[in-house]
């Protein structure tokens, strides 16, 4: 930590280059995460569908959801709901 005259923290070189870095590993993970969400098919939703409500999130909502962000969280809930049911 570098103080000025008055107690005040510079910023330094190296504290930049640390919150840029953090900044871009963030972004990459969400970047990872949505990629991952988009590599799950139609068919493998299809067979997870083992109730009457994951059919209806998939045929009313995912299947003809063109917004993607808006697919992507009706699949993300979709995956939440089959995930509480294994659990339970």
């Amino acid at each position: 930590m570098v103080l000025n005259q008055w107690g005040i923290q510079i910023i330094t070189e190296d504290i930049v280059k640390k919150l840029v870095g953090g900044e871009i590993a963030v972004k990459k993970k969400i970047k990872q995460e949505k990629e991952g969400l988009s590599q799950i098919s139609f068919p493998l939703l299809k067979q997870m569908a083992t109730t009457n409500r994951l059919r209806e999130i998939l045929q009313n909502h995912i299947e003809h959801e063109t917004i993607t962000s808006v697919r992507t969280a009706w699949i993300e809930y979709f995956l939440e709901i089959k995930n509480r049911k294994i659990q339970l």
